[in-house]
C-alpha cells in the first residue's frame, strides 16, 4: 500500500509512496521569512539507468538596462514680499542596472550609478511573483562605498533562504540617496527565474502551459492527451489570469527535478507550488502511466486554490482532495476495496472528521481518499456543477463548513454524512 501527504493544508495521494518513506516538507522561504510550501509528490517508477540524466552544470542568465534617472529639489519659488533664490538639482544617473541568474543557487543584482553630489545610501527593493494577500517586499542593504561614483551588488543566495520554483519571476529595484536627502528609485525591473540547463518545449492550452525538453513528441502528446481528457471531468468555472496561468514543468528524471530545487529529499517525483502556479514533474516511458493521474490531480488542486483564494479559513479537506480525485474516471481498486470493506464493517470515517484532516496510517489515509472521492462524486452527481461552484465560493467567502453547505445545498455536514452513506448502502 503507497500514500503521501499534501502539504500546503491538504493531503493528496498521487504520486505514491512507499509507507516507510515518512513525506517530508520543503519550506520555501525569502529573506523576510516568507515561507511557501510546495506539495511534494514521490518518485514515480524509477526509469532504466541509461535514461536517466544528471546534469551538474551551472547556467547563467542576465537581463540588463542603462538608464539616466533624475532626481532634483523643487525649483525656488517667490512669495509676495519675500525674495528666494534657486539652487542646481542634483542629478543621479544609473550607468548599469542587471540581474544573473545562476541557476540554481542565486540571483546576484548589480547596480553601477553616479551623482553630481555623492550618495549615501543604497537599498535594494526585490520580490517575486508569488501571490499574496498583501504586497511582499523583501530588503537588502549592500555593502558600498559612499560618493560620487558607486557601485553596489548583493547576490540572493537561495541555499540561505530557500528557493523561489523554477518558471517563477523575479523583480527588483534600487533605492539610492544621495547626501542632500534626495532618494532615485530605479523603475522596478523583472528576471524569469529559468532553468537555462535545458532548451524547453513549450505547450499551451486553456487551464495551463506545459514545458518540457528532449522528450519523445509521442509520449509528451499521450500524455497530454489524457490529461486533457481528466481534466474536462472538472468544472468549476475557474478563469485564471493569463499572469497567474499554471505553468508545468516535465523533467526526463526525479534526478534532474532534484538538480532543480533545493534540499529535496530523495524520493521526490514532482512538486507543485500553489502560490506560484508552477507544477515540477518527472516523466519518462516507465512512468508515465503513473503521470496521467498526478498531473491532473495537482492540476485540479491548483485550479481549486484559484477557486477559493481569500483571506478566510481553508476550505474542508475532503474537499480539495475529493475534487482532486475527481480526475479519475473510475475510482482505482485500491480506494475502492478500502471502501467497500468500510461499508461491510461499518467502519467509516465521519465527514466531520475528514474535514479536518486525514489519517497518517497507511489504511486510513486510503480510505479517507476513497471517502472524499465518493463524497463529491455523490455531490456531484446528485446536485451538479452550479451547486459545487457555489459551495467554493461560500468557502471563499469564509463561511464555515456548516454554513456552506447549507448556502449550497440545504443541509449541514451531518446531512450530508446521512445523504451520503444512503447513496452509498452504508
Amino acid at each position: 500500500m503507497w500514500w503521501r501527504i499534501k502539504l500546503s493544508g491538504s493531503m493528496s495521494r498521487k504520486g505514491i509512496i512507499p509507507i516507510h518513506l515518512v513525506a517530508v516538507i520543503l519550506v520555501l522561504v525569502f529573506a523576510a521569512g516568507c515561507a511557501n510550501a510546495p506539495e511534494a509528490l514521490p518518485v514515480p517508477p524509477a526509469p532504466p539507468p541509461a535514461s536517466v540524466v544528471v546534469t551538474t552544470t551551472t547556467s547563467t542568465q542576465t537581463i540588463a538596462s542603462s538608464t539616466s534617472t533624475e532626481a532634483s529639489t523643487p525649483a525656488g519659488t517667490t512669495t509676495p514680499g519675500s525674495t528666494t533664490s534657486s539652487t542646481a538639482a542634483a542629478v543621479i544617473s544609473i550607468k548599469s542596472n542587471q540581474a544573473t541568474v545562476s541557476f540554481p543557487d542565486s540571483i546576484s543584482f548589480s547596480l553601477s550609478a553616479t551623482g553630481t553630489v555623492a550618495v549615501q545610501s543604497v537599498s535594494l527593493e526585490y520580490g517575486s511573483d508569488r501571490r499574496t494577500l498583501a504586497p511582499e517586499v523583501q530588503y537588502s542593504k549592500p555593502s558600498f562605498i559612499p560618493g560620487k561614483n558607486v557601485e553596489a551588488s548583493w547576490s540572493w543566495e537561495m541555499k540561505k533562504t530557500g528557493s523561489v520554483p523554477p518558471g517563477a519571476t523575479v523583480w527588483w529595484a534600487w533605492v539610492i540617496t544621495d547626501e542632500t536627502g534626495q532618494t532615485t528609485t530605479t523603475p522596478e525591473q523583472s528576471i524569469v527565474y529559468e532553468d537555462a540547463r535545458f532548451k524547453w518545449e513549450k505547450g499551451q492550452y486553456a487551464d495551463y502551459d506545459i514545458y518540457w525538453h528532449d522528450q519523445s513528441e509521442a509520449l509528451i502528446q499521450e500524455l497530454l492527451n489524457e490529461v486533457q481528457a481528466r481534466l474536462a471531468r472538472i468544472d468549476l468555472g475557474v478563469v485564471i489570469p493569463a499572469e497567474r496561468k499554471p505553468k508545468v514543468f516535465i523533467y526526463r528524471s526525479s534526478d534532474e527535478l532534484k538538480d532543480a530545487v533545493l534540499f529535496e529529499h530523495e524520493w521526490t517525483g514532482a512538486l507543485a507550488y500553489s502560490d506560484f502556479n508552477i507544477i515540477l514533474t518527472a516523466v519518462s516511458s516507465t512512468s508515465l502511466k503513473w503521470a496521467k493521474g498526478a498531473l491532473p490531480h495537482e492540476i485540479t488542486h491548483l485550479l481549486v486554490h484559484e477557486a477559493t483564494f481569500g483571506p478566510f479559513g481553508d476550505m474542508p479537506v475532503w474537499l480539495n482532495e475529493g475534487l482532486a480525485e475527481h480526475v479519475e474516471p473510475v475510482m482505482p481498486d485500491d480506494l475502492k476495496k478500502a471502501l467497500s470493506t468500510a461499508i461491510s464493517k461499518g467502519t467509516l470515517i465521519s465527514v466531520q472528521s475528514l474535514g479536518s484532516g486525514f489519517p497518517t496510517d497507511q489504511a486510513g489515509a486510503t480510505l479517507a481518499y476513497a471517502e472524499s472521492a465518493s463524497i463529491v462524486s455523490f455531490l456531484v452527481e446528485e446536485f451538479g456543477w452550479e451547486k459545487m461552484r457555489q459551495l467554493l465560493a461560500a468557502f471563499k467567502d469564509g463561511a464555515t463548513n456548516d454554513a456552506a453547505l447549507k448556502q449550497a445545498y440545504s443541509f449541514d455536514v451531518n446531512g450530508l454524512e446521512l445523504r451520503w452513506k444512503k447513496h452509498i448502502g452504508a
